[in-house]
């Protein structure tokens, strides 16, 4: 995980980038993000991150649910028609 502050005039904003190997507990990784946003509640966050989180449409028996972003008043800025990143055998993501 990393973070980068831009400091400006006005707010700061803080860019995080951060990744979750499919192998990995997720949770973990929300944990870090969680301790990361709550400590910069009056900031501005952009968060870009790979959590390899479980879904039906990418061949997936579970899904992850999306509490975190509920929780932190959080969206998906991602296309919904874009097209898969990741195909391997029956799973796309």
């Amino acid at each position: 995980m990393v973070a980068v502050k831009l400091q400006t005039s006005q707010n700061p904003t803080t860019f995080i980038s951060a990744y979750n190997s499919p192998y990995a507990n997720i949770q973990e990784t929300l944990q870090v993000l969680q301790e990361i946003i709550t400590s910069l509640r009056s900031e501005s966050l952009i968060i870009g991150t790979d959590l390899n989180g479980h879904h039906t449409m990418w061949g997936y028996r579970d899904v992850d649910s999306r509490e975190f972003l509920l929780a932190n008043n959080l969206f998906i800025a991602n296309s919904p028609d874009a097209p898969p990143t990741f195909q391997r055998g029956i799973f796309k993501g």
